[in-house]
């Protein structure tokens, strides 16, 4: 897998203006938000479930996940917490 700062290089390079890393700790929850933004994520290590539109998405390590500007969603990490890169794109 490539290091967190080619992932953030890859993400500028998709248009992502603004990508970051991030970490959640064990059970951390987001609750129901959206973004005006689309929204990458692309999962290091750890777990998190991220749920929209009814359905809870599991995530794990190497999988990615894009969220259109204005989704409402809500986000759970798992038992070793989750450690992944985040892009924000204008739309």
């Amino acid at each position: 897998m490539d290091t967190p700062q080619q992932l953030i290089e890859q993400l500028h390079a998709e248009g992502y203006v603004k990508a970051y890393e991030w970490e959640s700790a064990f059970g951390e929850v987001d609750p129901d938000h959206a973004h005006v933004f689309e929204t990458k994520m692309i999962v290091l290590t750890g777990e998190m479930g991220v749920t929209f539109d009814g359905q809870t998405h599991a995530l794990k390590s190497g999988d990615e996940l894009v969220l259109p500007a204005n989704t409402t969603h809500s986000a759970k990490s798992g038992n070793a917490g989750c450690h992944y890169v985040v892009g924000e794109k204008a739309v």
